[in-house]
């Protein structure tokens, strides 16, 4: 799992002729995005937002793992209305089901993920995997996204630091123009980031 996440990551990282690097507005979040197109299972050209948000701050790792295994307290980190665990299969596998806000002009969008978990001791890292499974449950009347891809990365560095990484690659449900999508960046990555931090340190 963790040598995954490094070849996801490394693959961003060496690609910078194409990707923008950005802060927030006090540098504690480094963002790097690509906005681009790809190509959908129905052979139709879609958006394809790609990015890596990192921050480190002081907090403990178990209390990185609670929030992220406490489904009902995602609204506070993710542009939420509705979130919870629909289905477990394990300790390190389970199913979440995300109604996600939107601005006018657009409506609600609905994501269900499948959720892996896997800790290393020895590394002292924690991974979430969150992937897009769209036929879990039944279509709704809302837009509902097929391409949904995250990783949340915890790594401990030591002395109560811990690093955290947020790699994503995403369709939107409904039609955005790419410019509109590259000028969301770097706030659409940092500012769920910043405020999964602050949960974290609020629950310790």
């Amino acid at each position: 799992m963790i040598f995954i996440l490094l070849m996801f990551t490394n693959n961003g990282y060496s690609q910078t002729h194409l990707w923008k690097t950005d802060k927030n507005a006090d540098g504690t979040i480094t963002v790097k995005s690509f906005v681009s197109e790809r190509i959908d299972q129905k052979g139709e050209t879609v958006p394809l937002i790609e990015y890596i948000a990192a921050t480190s701050g002081m907090m403990t790792l178990q209390n990185c793992i609670k929030i992220m295994k406490d489904v009902s307290v995602h609204n506070l980190f993710l542009d939420t209305k509705s979130n919870e665990k629909i289905k477990t299969i394990s300790d390190n596998e389970w199913y979440n089901y995300y109604v996600f806000s939107a601005p006018w002009p657009f409506s609600p969008s609905d994501c269900i993920v499948k959720v892996n978990f896997a800790e290393d001791g020895k590394a002292k890292m924690a991974i979430f995997t969150l992937t897009a499974t769209p036929s879990i449950l039944k279509m709704t009347s809302m837009n509902r996204f097929s391409y949904y891809n995250f990783i949340y990365s915890f790594k401990d560095l030591g002395n109560g630091n811990v690093e955290i990484m947020v790699t994503a690659k995403m369709t939107p449900p409904v039609s955005v123009p790419l410019w509109m999508l590259r000028a969301s960046f770097p706030s659409s990555a940092a500012d769920p980031l910043e405020k999964l931090v602050k949960l974290i340190k609020n629950k310790s």
